[in-house]
């Protein structure tokens, strides 16, 4: 059962093996050994069944559809753990097994914590290596490394590995209210901590008082860590923050949101308990709802 103290995304069983993924006979090894399961993954969702990941002998990956070679996700309890990504072209395919293709960014919080963390490693994987098969110093095209950590150019040889993209994510309170925005596409109602990709040359702090500089117009003052999240959509790391606002009058950049609004303790309780008619809060997959979380229990001052 998907325990509801650990963020989503967070945790691993898995040994990744990393003293042994430069040495591409273990990893063969690895994806022949009669311990070896593998997931599955169709056009980004993981095939799961009753809330769980559905694992694959190797044998039966023969006959399926798989693209590319099995990406090595780790050992547990000394069986190796692979992901296998299904032809994407081709439509609703058979596995053979119970169980279905599920969108993990709206399914992960069904997923023991352990198993998000797994389905959560395996798509960043499987996402960076279909965007990484030309070199981006030549052109020519690239071949799997160390079981999918890395990627090298078959021309020029130039290393590739896989990247993470930094995001400040910040609860940025004023007085007993939280600032929250919304971007136009959301499902109506739905607000939520402002965010933001951190550039290059930059820290974690200034870009949380930037980026909120320049959505919600407001200025900050101290800003504190309060905990991280891998996010495999496609491959972030959600840097959560809990920030003081110096300001609180709000100018949204129209392009960046759609609307910027204080919302009081009580109203952000009602959210998270599903009491307003509204405000919505993000799901409970999201950093942004654990940030909502502590904050109305105190954590974050």
């Amino acid at each position: 059962m998907p325990s509801a103290d650990i963020l989503a995304f967070t945790q691993s069983p898995l040994d990744r093996g990393g003293n042994n993924r430069t040495d591409e006979s273990w990893i063969a090894e690895q994806a022949e050994s009669p311990q070896a399961r593998a997931i599955l993954y169709w056009r980004g969702q993981p095939f799961v069944d009753s809330g769980q990941l559905v694992w694959i002998k190797g044998a039966a990956l023969d006959w399926l559809p798989v693209e590319g070679p099995l990406i090595f996700l780790g050992l547990q309890d000394g069986a190796p753990r692979l992901a296998a990504m299904l032809d994407p072209d081709i439509e609703a395919p058979d596995p053979g097994v119970a169980g279905e293709f599920m969108d993990l960014r709206m399914g992960a919080a069904s997923l023991s914590a352990d198993e998000a963390g797994i389905a959560g490693h395996a798509r960043s994987l499987i996402e960076w290596r279909g965007r990484h098969q030309h070199c981006a110093v030549c052109g020519a095209r690239t071949r799997q490394a160390e079981g999918g950590g890395k990627r090298v150019c078959t021309q020029c040889e130039a290393e590739h590995f896989p990247r993470v993209d930094p995001v400040a994510i910040m609860w940025i309170t004023e007085g007993g209210r939280a600032l929250l925005g919304r971007q136009g596409y959301w499902p109506e109602g739905i607000y939520s901590a402002l965010a933001g990709f951190i550039e290059p040359g930059e820290t974690i702090e200034d870009a949380c008082r930037r980026e909120t500089m320049e959505e919600a117009g407001v200025e900050l003052g101290a800003v504190r860590y309060v905990e991280s999240q891998p996010w495999p959509f496609p491959s972030s790391l959600m840097i959560g923050l809990h920030a003081d606002a110096r300001s609180v009058e709000i100018k949204i950049d129209a392009k960046e949101l759609e609307d910027a609004r204080w919302y009081s303790r009580e109203e952000v309780a009602a959210a998270l308990e599903g009491r307003s008619e509204t405000l919505v809060m993000p799901p409970s997959a999201a950093i942004a709802r654990r940030l909502a979380e502590r904050w109305i229990a105190g954590e974050l001052g």
